[in-house]
Order: C-alpha cells, then sequence, then structure tokens
C-alpha cells in the first residue's frame, strides 16, 4: 500500500538521520472503556517497519 511505502521510506531517512526526529502515539480503548497510550520511538517505529509489524492509522 502506500501506507506501506511512505512508513519505508521514512524508516530509511530516520535510520540515516541517528537523531530522535519521530515519536509515534497509538491511542485506544481498551477493554475496560479505558482511553490508554503507547509512545513508539523513532528506533522503535523503524524495527516494526523492518520487522513487518502491523502499524494502523
Amino acid at each position: 500500500t502506500h501506507n506501506l511505502e511512505l512508513l519505508q521510506k521514512l524508516s530509511e531517512i530516520l535510520y540515516r538521520e541517528k537523531n530522535e526526529k519521530v515519536s509515534v502515539f497509538n491511542i485506544y480503548e481498551n477493554k475496560n472503556k479505558q482511553i490508554k497510550s503507547v509512545k513508539l520511538t523513532q528506533e522503535e517505529l523503524i524495527s516494526n517497519i523492518e520487522n513487518n509489524n502491523e502499524i494502523r492509522d
């Protein structure tokens, strides 16, 4: 998909930069109806993309 291509390109750029420039937040409602959030660092984002882990938009 286009999103995957974008994320892969972003991963390449961020990998070269080595400075923390991006954080991705996943905000969701758990089964108890509580709002939760998870922060992915730039390194975690790159790792998820390289390992083809699912990232939803």
